[in-house]
Formats: C-alpha cells, sequence, structure tokens
C-alpha cells in the first residue's frame, strides 16, 4: 500500500482527502486500538478503519490496519438474528 501512495505521489496527482474523524481510541499499556471513519476523496465511498498501534520508544506505530467498506445504514439489518421469544 504505501507503493501506491508513493506512486500517486511521484505521478503529482492531488493529495489524498484527509478527512479521517476518530471514533474511538482503546489502549491497553503499549497497544492501542482506533476506529476512523476515513474517505480518500469526495468521489470514493468512505470507509471502516480500525488501526492497531504498538508504542514502541516512546511513540505510536501503526502495526496493522483493518479497512472495510462503511455500511450502508439504509441496508443493514443488524448482526444479531431475531429474537424467538
Amino acid at each position: 500500500m504505501f507503493d501506491e501512495f508513493r506512486s500517486r505521489r511521484d505521478a503529482n496527482e492531488p493529495p489524498l482527502s484527509t478527512e479521517n474523524p476518530i471514533l474511538h481510541i482503546e489502549e491497553q499499556g503499549n497497544d492501542a486500538t482506533a476506529i476512523l471513519y476515513r474517505r480518500m476523496s469526495q468521489t470514493t465511498p468512505a470507509a471502516f478503519n480500525e488501526l492497531r498501534l504498538e508504542k514502541l520508544g516512546g511513540n505510536w506505530k501503526v502495526a496493522g490496519e483493518t479497512v472495510v467498506p462503511w455500511p450502508d445504514l439504509a441496508t443493514v439489518s443488524g448482526f444479531l438474528p431475531p429474537r424467538k421469544r
């Protein structure tokens, strides 16, 4: 992914959007998880980003990332099955 971003920069493409409101951060010792709403441009759909962070030498570094499409609330029916009683 870093190569993709570098390639866009080197081709003098306009910078990507930095819209990424932080929705939640949870820290436990030297590990943390950050949940973000992210858009790379006004023409691309939003994404749900989960960043897994690790504190090394007093600084936070990204140790991993999961990106999935932001759910369309008009079509999401829930993640639990209906109650039986």
